[in-house]
């Protein structure tokens, strides 16, 4: 595999801490609290919680 395609497990996490606070940044700018979004996407508040995080757990894994 080429170098520049790689993406590794600390990559990976820093991705996710930004895509986190993008969503975080967002919904805060709608005046969305974590309930609301997630009600608008279906999804778990937790799980969005752990999304705004960038955190990962065995619950929700880093997918690299």
């Amino acid at each position: 595999m080429d170098e520049h395609l790689s993406f590794g497990h600390e990559d990976c996490r820093a991705e996710l801490q930004c895509i986190g606070l993008r969503i975080a940044y967002f919904r805060k700018l709608n005046n969305l609290t974590q309930a609301d979004l997630a009600g608008m996407l279906h999804i778990n508040k937790n799980y969005l919680s752990h999304l705004e995080s960038g955190s990962t757990n065995k619950a929700y894994p880093c997918p690299c």
